[in-house]
């Protein structure tokens, strides 16, 4: 952390199943992945050639992982430009999304049955092949998120966590939050 910043970190684990019945809706929520400028040009981002709910079937129970990022009065109080606003916000969650993503990558080596959900779109490539139509060069990192699957990122941390998510509007908002999680297959009885 450099002054701009403290990060707090929660946890919250439920099965798949709670997931599916009570915070997926893939049809919905890809109409607002329509809106962004990810969709379709990402591959971790719809559309997709395989059906989400099935994915998340593969796996018994999920970690929600969040990382609240307390911005600093001093520091927000500075950053007042739209422009500003934006290239804060993409600086720090940048550098929180690598650090984190690193960290749940070793976790998901080391533990087998795992897999990592990353928060937001992937990040690896300059430029993502599936603009090009190619496969993806980096199909052994790339990850997807819990909202490009379909799920209601929003009420799911607020109901888990108690953690209201926060947008910009005139000036930067008092905390960012990163959302990811991990995948974990069924046990063998």
């Amino acid at each position: 952390m450099d002054g701009r910043y403290e990060l707090e970190r929660m946890e919250a684990e439920m099965t798949v199943e709670e997931l599916l019945s009570q915070y997926y809706d893939a049809e919905y929520f890809e109409t607002f992945c329509r809106k962004c400028r990810n969709y379709g040009r990402l591959w971790s981002c719809p559309p997709y050639d395989f059906e989400p709910g099935k994915y998340l079937k593969n796996y018994g129970s999920l970690r929600i992982l969040c990382t609240k990022i307390r911005l600093s009065d001093e520091w927000r109080e500075e950053i007042i430009t739209p422009e500003s606003m934006e290239e804060a916000m993409e600086s720090i969650i940048a550098q929180v999304k690598s650090d984190t993503d690193r960290r749940l990558l070793d976790e998901e080596r080391e533990q087998a049955g795992r897999r990592m959900l990353s928060s937001g779109g992937c990040r690896l490539c300059t430029r993502c092949a599936r603009e090009a139509g190619m496969p993806c060069r980096q199909r052994g990192k790339m990850r997807y998120s819990l909202e490009s699957l379909g799920c209601d990122v929003t009420r799911l941390v607020k109901d888990k966590l108690g953690i209201e998510l926060l947008w910009a509007k005139d000036r930067l908002p008092e905390y960012l939050v990163l959302v990811n999680g991990m995948l974990i297959q069924h046990r063998s009885e």
